[in-house]
């Protein structure tokens, strides 16, 4: 690459421009197009080109999960009937079963109204137990997703995540 320009190298390696990644292509319950800005260094010496730097500048706009342009009402409900917790030790279960949900199915309350009852189904993991570990709360969480359309249109999303205690 010696013989390029400063300008070519840049160029070629995107300098000023910014890459996008939509990570649902790769993992479908995260609704995101992750940016970074490219910038590009180069080093001469007499001899030419000696060393190339790009570095990714990561938007943290980037991060958050867009709202949708056609919102679809969201409802979360956790059943602690089969979890083992009672009392105090119920309630800080139940806590942690809602703060844990939507970090880790982010689409939860995203729901688009256009969006195909099946896809909402397995982004919001409908049927798949996850274990859980957590402010001193141990319990397995299966959510059932029931999605009442209206046409071709989602009206509403029910979300009642199971806790069951987890074998020992």
């Amino acid at each position: 690459m010696s013989p390029m320009s400063d300008e070519t190298v840049k160029s070629l390696l995107g300098d000023g421009k910014q890459l996008s990644i939509n990570v649902e292509q790769f993992i479908e319950e995260l609704p995101l197009t992750i940016k970074f800005d490219i910038s590009v260094t180069t080093t001469r010496d007499d001899n030419g080109l000696t060393d190339v730097k790009v570095e990714l500048k990561l938007d943290p706009k980037s991060l958050e999960v867009p709202e949708p342009a056609n919102p679809a009402a969201c409802h979360l409900d956790v059943d602690m009937t089969n979890s083992g917790y009672s009392g105090w030790k119920a309630t800080l279960a139940k806590l942690a079963v809602k703060v844990f949900y939507p970090t880790r199915y982010p689409y939860f309350d995203k729901i688009d109204k256009g969006m195909d009852p099946a896809k909402i189904k397995r982004v919001l993991g409908n049927g798949r137990t996850t274990y859980i570990d957590q402010a001193n709360v141990k319990a397995n969480l299966t959510p059932v997703v029931e999605v009442v359309q209206k046409g071709n249109q989602v009206e509403s999303v029910s979300v009642n995540v199971v806790v069951t205690k987890p074998a020992e």
